[in-house]
């Protein structure tokens, strides 16, 4: 059992370092999407930004043409009432002129408010701009950065691969013989898809050390008596007891 045990052992540390790989590969494959997912969001707010920015010169300038227009009216006013000739006509053009003026105090708050909001978007804009072209440049690194080491990382997992077709040929060559029940390969290489890779796990004190399930009474002492390989009821690993 040792030398069979041993063999499965040395199978699974190849297909994990397989794994390995290939989970660094597509997390950083992730992370570039992350930054992509990124600069798309950045690049649409910038051109909201804009889109809002252009509106509001836009509505500033009609406003500031809008304000000129009423101290013009105002000014006017101002010069009719020096030559009024009755009360009535005072009174009339003095609630004219407070009219006005209230108007324009208005237009003037809101002049000075849609100022400063246009003054952030453009500064907003402007860091924007930066941030987006940092993050082009950090994508296109990582792409450069992540094709080599793909590159790099295909020739070792080529490598791990002939490693692994002699392992599989020696467990073969141990189990050519022996009956089905004792035979694991083809269930190993079912299981090697569990996370991390964990097929075998070991029992320890009648306890499956994959899941940490109790391994009942039969089984355990079925493993530990004829020191063979089994499977667990409960996570279906491949069950081993260390000599």
């Amino acid at each position: 059992m040792k030398e069979s045990v041993q063999a499965f052992l040395d199978l699974q540390t190849i297909d994990q370092k397989i794994l390995s790989i290939n989970k660094t590969i597509n997390d950083k494959s992730g992370d570039i999407q992350n930054k992509k997912t990124a600069y798309k969001k950045l690049d649409e707010q910038i051109n909201n930004t804009q889109e809002v920015l252009k509106k509001s010169k836009i509505e500033f300038d009609i406003r500031s043409s809008d304000l000129l227009a009423l101290n013009d009216k105002k000014d006017n006013l101002s010069a009719k009432l020096q030559n009024v000739k009755s009360n009535k006509e005072y009174k009339a053009l003095e609630i004219e002129s407070r009219n006005y003026k209230e108007e324009a105090e208005s237009q003037t708050k809101y002049l000075n408010a849609a100022e400063e909001n246009i003054k952030k978007m453009e500064e907003s804009m402007e860091v924007g701009v930066v941030d987006l072209a940092d993050l082009k440049k950090s994508i296109k690194d990582m792409i450069l950065t992540h094709k080599k080491e793909h590159e790099d990382s295909a020739g070792a997992i080529e490598d791990f691969k002939l490693e692994r077709e002699k392992q599989v040929s020696a467990i073969n060559t141990l189990e050519d013989g022996l009956p089905a029940d004792q035979c694991f390969l083809e269930k190993y290489n079912k299981l090697k898809r569990l996370p991390n890779g964990d097929a075998m796990a070991l029992m320890e004190e009648d306890t499956c050390q994959g899941c940490y399930m109790r391994v009942n009474t039969q089984l355990a002492s079925k493993i530990k008596s004829l020191k063979r390989m089994a499977t667990c009821t409960s996570c279906h690993r491949i069950l081993y007891v260390e000599d």
